[in-house]
């Protein structure tokens, strides 16, 4: 128990671990690392494999924001921005990633990874050999939003009869993510795009929920139940199924037995 206070009390390790970060990281940093965390938990619930590559799109989109404020403290550094550029379109592929893996696109996953990689490559060059194109940037980001854009529509359409929450959600959230176009984004303060994250990020666990409930109410359907309405456990299904099959073989016999006797006294 001493051990413990000592790890978990304010003065201990977590806490100060805790403490150490939170003089690091901004509000919007510390957001997408508790959706990681959720994100994770989730995954350990409900084993979507799709969850991994949201988590690892959370972790990306961190340091993307962690950069970017590097970045502005260290204005001559191209290689920050670099950094910066390549990590938001990395969390971006992630993030359409974990959405077509949800839906089973797998064709549509691996034509987006063949442009997402050539647009992250043009985004991780530009700060080093145009640093001061910004028609080059805009064309980027345009690219980065059409790419989100596919994606979302692509993962709406394919859950149609499954419309939720969670996919209006996502969908608009991959398209807006991080959207800093002056002047018609100058006047949202950072407690706005915090929000927008925070939706954005529950966005895909809402539609981890939903998956689920789908599939409970779809159980009760598939699975043979007792006539007391218990769901029966596999062995007794398998008992049953052998007993229903001896009792076809004897009404079998018995038939070629009939069959025979009716024919030896016609005779």
């Amino acid at each position: 128990m001493v051990f413990v206070r000592l790890l978990t009390g304010p003065t201990g390790l977590l806490g100060q671990t805790v403490g150490v970060l939170a003089t690091w990281l901004t509000a919007r940093e510390t957001a997408a690392l508790s959706v990681v965390v959720v994100s994770l938990l989730f995954f350990r619930a409900f084993r979507k494999k799709y969850l991994l590559a949201w988590a690892a799109g959370w972790i990306a989109y961190t340091a993307f924001l962690f950069l970017s404020r590097a970045s502005v403290w260290h204005p001559a550094s191209t290689t920050l921005a670099a950094y910066a550029q390549a990590d938001f379109v990395l969390a971006i592929g992630l993030f359409a990633a974990a959405a077509l893996s949800c839906v089973h696109a797998r064709r549509a996953l691996a034509a987006f990874a063949a442009v997402a990689w050539v647009v992250l490559v043009c985004a991780a060059m530009r700060p080093i050999y145009f640093p001061e194109s910004n028609s080059i940037q805009l064309g980027l980001d345009i690219a980065c939003r059409a790419l989100a854009a596919a994606v979302a529509l692509k993962f709406i359409f394919s859950r149609l009869a499954r419309v939720g929450p969670g996919t209006i959600l996502f969908g608009a959230g991959l398209v807006t993510l991080n959207l800093n176009w002056h002047p018609f984004t100058s006047g949202i303060p950072t407690e706005g795009y915090l929000l927008a994250e925070i939706l954005f990020g529950s966005s895909m666990l809402l539609v981890v929920l939903d998956e689920s409930r789908g599939a409970r109410r779809r159980l009760p359907n598939c699975r043979p139940r007792s006539r007391a309405g218990r769901v029966m456990p596999p062995s007794c299904r398998r008992l049953l199924a052998s007993w229903r099959l001896r009792l076809r073989q004897k009404r079998r016999g018995s038939m070629l037995w009939k069959a025979r006797i009716s024919y030896l006294c016609s005779m």
